[in-house]
């Protein structure tokens, strides 16, 4: 038992490094030993301590009560509240950069992400509508004092966080995705910017406008990504942009899950107090989203590449919702003037 054990805990723990030697090298600064040493427990010939079995477990975020059961309904989730405290926007920012920058690593990765708010990557695309994402998740979930007495302002969320958000999008940008969406894909974000406007967090009327141009311009340019089946920034060409599948379900309302599929490794993210997510590499929490999401697929609509018809009504909606939320806050104004 404790043969297969290790073997199972070190099969899972190199399954996580896109080479074997990345995975030794790893092994060797932990466990401080040497590249022989860890050869050797790599092939049995070494049986690893209790102690360095805890490490690794603890370290790598693998349930031992999964690989010593099996079959137990048990299963080990991180949650990145715990794991990443969030105590500046920088801390939040710096996960999602390092979670992105593993996925890097692994080739032929496929992304499966279904949610019914715009996945969180996208907000930067239109930097203005990050920032404001970013201070309500700051002034709200994260209870940050010195945004809870300040009204909502674009100098509020540093140059720095804006750039490194920046560089998450381009993480982003360079994976194979297929996504499902809602229609109430930005109804999150109206509602955001209504009631901040409406309770003075918005000062200015002009800034809740403008957060509802920046909506419009990025249904826009989402419109463009699906036509294109490639993910491109703005004033970019989608020659060499990855590819992006867009389906819609008119009956789906879940929280944001995302199923990372590839041939090293499958690993599952779904938010649990938004922004904050929870993570496992568990077997068969990965199959068993692996199978809800071919479910899902076969029961959505394409939007991308040909579907122009079904495309076309679905951003137009978008589009109107945009609009709808924007005449409400010029009535606000008139009312209040």
């Amino acid at each position: 038992m404790q043969e297969n054990l290790q073997q199972q805990l070190l099969d899972r723990i190199s399954a996580a490094f896109s080479k074997k030697s990345e995975a030794v090298e790893a092994l060797c600064k932990l466990l401080n030993v040497s590249k022989d040493a860890i050869y050797r427990r790599l092939r049995g010939d070494t049986l690893l301590s209790p102690s360095e079995v805890a490490l690794l477990a603890k370290h790598f975020r693998i349930s031992l009560d999964e690989l010593v059961l099996g079959g137990s309904d048990t299963f080990y989730f991180s949650l990145s509240a715990f794991s990443t405290p969030i105590s500046s926007i920088d801390d939040y920012l710096l996960e999602l950069h390092r979670n992105l920058s593993r996925l890097d690593n692994f080739r032929d990765t496929k992304v499966y992400y279904t949610s019914s708010e715009i996945p969180v990557f996208y907000y930067f695309l239109f930097p203005d509508l990050a920032i404001f994402k970013l201070y309500v998740w700051g002034r709200t979930v994260w209870a940050f004092d010195y945004l809870r007495q300040q009204p909502f302002a674009l100098h509020l969320i540093p140059p720095h966080a804006v750039k490194l958000g920046q560089e998450i999008l381009d993480l982003y940008f360079r994976l194979d995705t297929t996504e499902l969406w809602s229609i109430n894909i930005f109804d999150n974000t109206l509602n955001q910017i209504e009631h901040h406007f409406n309770s003075g967090v918005i000062a200015e009327a002009e800034q809740a406008l403008m957060l509802c141009d920046r909506l419009d311009q990025l249904a826009v340019h989402l419109c463009a990504m699906a036509e294109a089946g490639r993910k491109f920034k703005p004033r970019q060409t989608p020659e060499q942009g990855s590819p992006f599948r867009l389906l819609h379900n008119d009956t789906l309302y879940t929280n944001n899950t995302i199923l990372v599929d590839s041939p090293r490794a499958q690993m599952v993210f779904s938010t649990f107090g938004d922004p904050n997510y929870l993570t496992t590499t568990d077997p068969r929490i990965c199959r068993f989203v692996d199978d809800w999401f071919k479910r899902l697929i076969s029961k959505s609509v394409p939007m991308s590449a040909q579907a122009e018809h079904v495309r076309t009504a679905f951003f137009h909606h978008l589009k109107r919702k945009v609009e709808i939320t924007r005449r409400r806050i010029e009535v606000r104004v008139q009312e209040i003037a």
